[in-house]
């Protein structure tokens, strides 16, 4: 089936490959177990294995280790600097390009199937940055796949959701309007993504992720409790020193295994032969651990998880009510105590999904399959020196596919205000992907700073904006100033997603309140005056995309023009001639009205003072 393109799950704990057969079913290339393959990866000398044999050797015993594993290489994707495994310094790209070699020749050798993997949709958690997306691609080119396009992992999850129901049109169209979360708790992170179906589109609202909760974190949790159970019933004060480096990494993969069967069971042992490096009882580890002992020392982990929910909701002002549908992924929401969790706030709405370990992967070969391509949900916007957000990447905007650049903004800037030295360009999207929503909240991807000529006239330095968006869905910003010749480059990566169903063969629309719909009502959609999110950092701008003396603070404005205040000319704003009475001196007294008003003045001439008497005779309590 060469030439097919295929959804990738590269998860933490395991990976899987599928793809939508010609009746239009999912196939997923699973292992002799028909299971996902594990991700482990086992180096025995020369030889790598990778999967279910690597990981049965991981189960087996303490006498069946004789190399080093890794269990977890999807978290090497945050790492630049080489590991140490089994006595050797690997560069992370190339141990997960193990993992997904392994897969693409699975597929390649599985005698009823025969795959061609040769590009594939290949999903990643939400807060995987600019930097963790080019070291995945590399490592699947290493392994000789290519990549597409990325799309978020809960994304996929639901589009798999809805997409292989067959009445997934009428669906579609219940859903309309309803608010959607996707819950993904793995092995690694956590990934929250809160979506909206709207007119044949899911579009995402908001995404949370948090590497801090994942399974490996619960997994550790027991281990250090079996450990410290074991050393307490052999008097052993300090028992790391004595742990073989092999039989440590089993002490984990036990914890794992153990965990997940007090999901079914009420409790479970862990066993380790030839744990320690001594003779005697202690050397073989053996505990029993109960449902409730594990509920008990991951509870502030389980709480953490489930309270993501509760603040993600809380922003957006939504109640659980509200949501027509949680969609629970991952291996960890089988935990009693998450699945109570879920269950305490979503009831029926938080169904258990039969296939919640190949969601995510039939999702990316939906996507494949019907040739989609996301577009951005939320333009991304600039704070210019009015308080106004104006849309530097407006939507619609279809995202590029592999080996592909889309140039998003080109502009030229001018700086209102070059005292400071620097123009401040904060970029940020709407907490709300509406055009027009006088209620949404900003918030802010980053803010840069660029160096420019303090003695330059207001408006006078052109300062060059240009952005593009690779196939990695990173944002790649460059700022330059004309005089001073600084540049400045950055990347924005956490942007949000939108995917059309195949319903019809229209571009992606904004949520909605669309751009035609807003010029129809005659309302200006260019840019919305709204504040960040409460209790951010709020810098005020000093850059306009307009060449306006309007824009100019009136303290500056005034000494270049000095008879801009006149009120024959009329060209000033409210906020110019404010501006320009707060920072005015009194002729006559030379002091500000900050200094008069907690030093006072002796003078009668003082202009504050005759100003000050007026204003307690017309409004008492008045400042000017």
């Amino acid at each position: 089936m060469a030439g097919q393109i295929f959804g990738l799950d590269f998860g933490t704990t395991n990976s899987l490959l599928s793809v939508i057969g010609r009746d239009d079913r999912p196939i997923f290339l699973t292992d002799e177990r028909d299971r996902p393959h594990p991700s482990t990866i086992w180096y025995r000398g020369a030889d790598v294995i990778v999967g279910r044999k690597s990981r049965e050797h991981l189960d087996a015993g303490a006498e069946a280790i004789t190399g080093s594993f890794v269990r977890s290489p999807k978290r090497l994707l945050d790492q630049d600097a080489p590991i140490h495994v089994g006595g050797l310094d690997l560069d992370p790209r190339d141990v997960i390009a193990e993992v997904l070699r392994f897969l693409r020749h699975d597929a390649a050798t599985e005698q009823s199937t025969r795959h061609a993997v040769d590009r594939a949709v290949v999903t990643i958690p939400v807060k995987l940055d600019g930097a963790g997306r080019r070291r995945l691609r590399e490592a699947a080119r290493k392994a000789e796949i290519g990549v597409i396009q990325f799309v978020h992992e809960p994304l996929a999850a639901l589009y798999a959701y809805l997409r292989s129901r067959p009445d997934y049109r009428r669906q579609l169209a219940e859903l309309d309007g309803c608010r959607i979360l996707v819950f993904d708790w793995g092995g690694g992170t956590l990934d929250l993504t809160l979506c909206q179906v709207h007119r044949g589109q899911i579009v995402q609202l908001a995404n949370v992720g948090d590497d801090e909760v994942g399974g490996d974190r619960f997994d550790e949790l027991v281990r250090n409790k079996v450990r410290d159970r074991h050393a307490l019933q052999h008097q052993i004060e300090d028992i790391v020193p004595l742990e073989r480096d092999e039989a440590r990494i089993m002490l984990l993969n036990q914890c794992e295994l153990r965990k997940i069967e007090l999901s079914e069971r009420e409790a479970a042992t862990v066993l380790v032969r030839n744990y320690l490096r001594r003779e005697g009882p202690s050397r073989d580890l053996n505990v029993t651990i109960s449902r409730a002992m594990l509920a008990d020392c991951t509870r502030d982990l389980v709480n953490r998880g489930l309270g993501n929910i509760d603040a993600l909701l809380q922003q957006f002002g939504l109640s659980y009510h509200q949501i027509a549908l949680c969609l629970a992924t991952g291996g960890m929401v089988n935990m009693p105590a998450i699945r109570d969790g879920l269950n305490e706030r979503f009831g029926a709405r938080a169904p258990r999904l039969a296939n919640g370990d190949r969601i995510i992967s039939e999702g990316a070969a939906w996507i494949a399959h019907d040739g989609l391509r996301l577009g951005l949900a939320k333009p991304i916007e600039l704070l210019q020196s009015d308080d106004t957000y104006a849309a530097v990447v407006p939507i619609p905007f279809e995202l590029p596919i592999e080996n592909e650049t889309k140039p998003a903004a080109k502009a030229v800037y001018r700086c209102v205000d070059p005292r400071p030295g620097r123009a401040s360009f904060t970029f940020a999207r709407p907490a709300r992907p509406k055009v027009r929503d006088a209620r949404s909240d900003r918030l802010s991807y980053a803010t840069l700073h660029l160096e420019i000529d303090s003695e330059a006239a207001p408006l006078m330095e052109r300062l060059d904006l240009e952005m593009s968006i690779d196939h990695d869905y990173v944002a790649q910003v460059s700022l330059f100033s004309t005089m001073r010749e600084h540049q400045v480059r950055a990347e924005i990566f956490d942007l949000e997603f939108t995917l059309r169903f195949p319903t019809s063969a229209e571009s992606p629309t904004v949520l909605s309140d669309s751009t035609a719909e807003a010029k129809a009502s005659g309302a200006e959609t260019a840019s919305i005056g709204l504040p960040l999110t409460s209790g951010g950092v709020r810098l005020r701008a000093n850059i306009a995309v307009e060449n306006s003396w309007q824009s100019v603070p009136g303290d500056l404005v005034i000494q270049y023009r000095p008879n801009w205040f006149e009120e024959r000319a009329g060209e000033y704003s409210a906020w110019q001639k404010e501006e320009w009475v707060y920072y005015k001196d009194c002729p006559y007294c030379h002091r500000s009205r900050y200094e008069f008003r907690t030093r006072g003045c002796q003078d009668a001439r003082c202009l504050w003072k005759r100003a000050y008497a007026v204003g307690r005779r017309h409004e008492k309590g008045s400042t000017l």
